[in-house]
């Protein structure tokens, strides 16, 4: 049994929830027997997989706030108002249509790039964070959509 976690927010905000759901999918679509957990980014569990990578689990807004006023956050909090309005027009979309949501967001995540960026100098692994079988794969944004399914297909080998 392979062992997939996603640390993020509880409840998920939409990108660890779109990450959630594409992992879960393709798990399903793959035929993997897997564990898929959602972590809150303050579970216990989280903040000992942070440290393991001498890091303190946060979101974007944790990573902005340490970065300070340098970093303006008005971009940031427009792309996630931009990501909350595509959820509220996809929910509960088709398998077929998560590439073209993934795609999307990841539009909108390029706006908060630089954040992304500098999360690990400032100490941060930040939320949605990856991991499989104890392998932090992603961190920071949704992944692409190709990235996420080579992970998963990898499992069967």
């Amino acid at each position: 049994m392979h062992n997939i976690i996603i640390v993020g927010t509880d409840p998920p905000c939409p990108r660890c929830g779109l990450l959630t759901e594409v992992v879960t999918r393709f798990v399903k679509e793959l035929n993997i027997e897997a564990k898929i957990s959602h972590l809150a980014f303050t579970d216990p569990l989280a903040l000992k997989i942070a440290e393991g990578y001498g890091l303190r689990p946060g979101t974007a807004k944790n990573v902005a706030k340490a970065i300070g006023p340098e970093r303006p956050m008005e971009s940031f909090l427009r792309s996630m108002d931009d990501i909350e309005s595509l959820f509220k027009e996809n929910l509960e979309p088709k398998f077929s249509d998560l590439e073209r949501l993934v795609n999307e967001v990841a539009v909108l995540d390029y706006k908060i790039k630089p954040i992304e960026d500098m999360a690990i100098s400032y100490g941060y692994m930040m939320t949605p964070v990856l991991i499989i079988n104890g392998e932090k794969k992603h961190q920071g944004s949704v992944p692409d959509f190709h990235s996420i399914e080579k992970w998963l297909r990898e499992l069967k080998d």
